[in-house]
């Protein structure tokens, strides 16, 4: 009975222990890592990545590099190892585990390939030899390589046309020189290329200064327009080169504003002039730009507005100046000539409307005004004339009625208050003056602003003489008027003053509008623009600093673009556009 008792204990602690490992399966180490590859030092990093089981016991790292290399380290620590050479290695990392009895048993293990490339460079310096021939130079090669392999070729670009490439025996140990001579002192780009024993290949090139060279180039552009008396629209353009070694223009080219360009080629040789002509259309405000590139590639660039101009067309126009007090009969008179293509008087003649005619030559190159003086007989209201010819043979004429006060006399003058050619609203200032001992005062005011509305009133009788009168008048459309202010004095002394008053239309202004604002991906820009002409572009953020610029090609009216933002920072942005006619900007925010 004993003995089964014993028997029926063990077999169900057999069956308890079976249960239990059943319940709770034991999992195994799993061995592993990664590389970090330096091909330059031939080393590489291994780093340990190996994952314990559930067996109990410490655990040993083995590494075998696969170039016959060994490092044993405790579990998950991780290794590095420098290579001999560059090739191809088996590493493989083996786990030992102790377990409680003490023995040691291989519990994972895993294996990789480790590439090293195989690498190279080249360098070189040119040697300083300051006793050898003029514009000789020696140049020193520099090889590595990550390896053993050693040069077998070393060529060599001088930058002067001539090359030469130099081979060698793979044991060679002596230096790589090299040395050459240059015809000429100058800048000259050397490069070496280095071929090594395995077929890698390095090259570097470097700018290296032979004797004394000139100065680097630095070249110019301007250019001008000639003038002609044949058709006004048919206009000659030369270009101006610049440059600091008298190198000479290969190609000039012409951006006339019109959309119609040209460029021209030169020899090197060629001796006269870099001009061109081109026929305009029609008058405006043209932007012609000249680009002018020099034999040895430096270029220049200038631009310049430039006025086309039609026909002749011209005009004549005179004022009154101010006579002393003490010559009311003295009569002073200035011309006022006009001329759409800026050509001066040759010849103003004055017709004084008493009988008394002058005419008065001036040179092409007269830059003072144009005065003249008449004595009168007698004070009287009189119909003057001017008469200007032009050189080129425009003839305009203009009438105007001034009075001549009787002795001692009186006037007025009369002042304008324009803010603006393009406002409506008007001042006028006007000062009574008597030479009479004392003074008289002004009785009567009348005010004639050229548009059919007049006003008299009188003068109140407190008001002490020499003081302003002073008006606003508001016209009701643009155009040239003639306003005048007369005064009636006490004593029956009559002034007259008169002002010519221009009214312009309001000139087109460019406009910018940008949607949507603010914006997550792409804005769309309407550019308003008064010109056709290349317009520069730039974003600048809220720091003021460009992070976008470049040119866009506008046409006269409206201009869509759109621009992707969704690679900007968020924050306040702002569109610029601008040209040397035209500048608008504004803000939009990028989400």
């Amino acid at each position: 009975m004993r003995k089964l008792l014993t028997l029926m204990a063990l077999l169900l602690s057999l069956t308890l222990a079976s249960l239990s490992s059943m319940a709770n399966p034991k999992t195994p180490d799993i061995a592993s890592f990664t590389t970090s590859v330096n091909d330059s030092l031939r080393a590489v990093a291994f780093a340990n990545t190996s994952i314990w089981g559930s067996e109990p016991g410490e655990r040993i790292a083995v590494w075998n590099f696969g170039d016959g290399n060994m490092a044993t380290t405790p579990g998950l620590a991780s290794v590095s190892h420098v290579y001999a050479h560059p090739g191809t290695f088996n590493a493989c990392l083996r786990i030992y585990r102790r377990n409680l009895a003490g023995d040691t048993v291989l519990s994972a293990q895993t294996c990789q390939s480790v590439v090293i490339n195989q690498i190279c460079n080249a360098n070189f310096e040119k040697l300083q030899t300051p006793n050898g021939p003029i514009n000789f130079a020696y140049f020193k090669a520099f090889p590595w390589s990550n390896g053993n392999p050693r040069p077998y070729q070393v060529c060599w670009n001088f930058g002067d046309g001539h090359d030469t490439c130099i081979n060698y025996a793979t044991n060679y140990t002596g230096l790589f020189q090299v040395g050459h001579q240059y015809a000429n002192a100058g800048n000259y780009q050397v490069c070496v290329i280095i071929r090594y024993d395995g077929a890698c290949t390095a090259t570097n090139c470097k700018v290296i200064t032979i004797g004394n060279p000139p100065p680097p180039d630095t070249c110019g552009a301007d250019f001008e327009k000639i003038q002609t008396n044949a058709n006004p629209f048919n206009t000659y353009f030369k270009a101006l080169p610049s440059h600091n070694n008298n190198r000479k223009p290969s190609r000039v080219c012409w951006r006339f504003g019109d959309g119609r360009d040209t460029c021209i080629d030169y020899a090197e040789t060629y001796t006269g002039f870099y001009a061109v002509n081109h026929l305009y259309n029609h008058p405006d405000n043209y932007e012609v730009c000249v680009r002018i590139t020099y034999y040895g590639g430096c270029e220049s660039y200038k631009c310049k507005l430039v006025r086309i101009s039609g026909p002749d067309s011209c005009g004549a126009n005179f004022e009154k100046l101010q006579s002393p007090a003490a010559m009311p009969l003295q009569v002073f008179l200035k011309a006022q000539p006009s001329h759409n293509n800026n050509r001066k008087p040759s010849r103003i003649c004055w017709n004084f409307g008493d009988g008394h005619d002058t005419c008065i030559n001036y040179v092409e190159n007269y830059t003072g005004q144009y005065l003249v003086s008449h004595r009168y007989a007698h004070p009287d209201s009189f119909n003057v004339c001017v008469r200007i010819q032009y050189y080129g043979g425009c003839v305009a004429e203009k009438c105007h009625r001034i009075l001549v006060p009787r002795e001692p006399g009186c006037a007025v003058s009369l002042v304008t208050i324009n803010p603006s050619v393009y406002t409506l609203e008007r001042g006028f200032i006007a000062t009574p003056i008597s030479y009479a001992t004392p003074p008289a005062r002004p009785l009567y005011i009348c005010w004639r602003f050229g548009d059919g509305r007049d006003t008299c009133y009188a003068v109140d009788s407190t008001r002490p003489a020499g003081t302003n009168f002073a008006i606003r008048h508001r016209y009701d459309s643009v155009g040239v008027y003639n306003a005048c202010v007369r005064v009636v004095f006490q004593g029956g002394c009559i002034a007259e003053s008169c002002k010519e008053v221009r009214i312009l239309p309001a000139p087109p202004r460019a406009g910018l509008r940008l949607a949507p604002n603010p914006v997550q991906q792409v804005l769309y820009v309407s550019f308003q623009s008064i010109y056709t002409e290349a317009v520069v572009v730039r974003i600048v953020n809220s720091n003021g600093i460009p992070v976008r610029t470049y040119t866009r090609n506008a046409n006269a009216g409206v201009n869509n673009w759109s621009e992707v933002v969704s690679n900007l920072a968020p924050g306040i942005y702002t569109y610029v556009v601008q040209s040397p006619r035209q500048f608008v900007t504004e803000h939009f925010i990028k989400l």
